[in-house]
């Protein structure tokens, strides 16, 4: 399945997945009030530190900083 999801979207599914919960998390981050911590177990992350470090890997900024560039 990895090797044919490889070929077809051009990205591993651990990538593939990481960016939606991500954009997920830009989303909510945007349109709502909860925390970061919140958000993190709502979109999947076993702990906060651990979205946290992906999302400024990802996004540059941490979710906290992200979400005071879009108020």
């Amino acid at each position: 399945f990895a090797h044919l999801f490889q070929e077809e979207y051009g990205q591993s599914v651990h990538k593939y997945v990481t960016a939606l919960r991500i954009a997920r998390a830009r989303h909510l981050l945007e349109t709502t009030v909860m925390t970061a911590s919140e958000i993190a177990y709502e979109i999947g992350y076993q702990t906060p530190h651990h979205f946290s470090a992906v999302f400024k890997n990802i996004a540059g900024m941490t979710p906290l900083q992200y979400r005071d560039t879009r108020r």
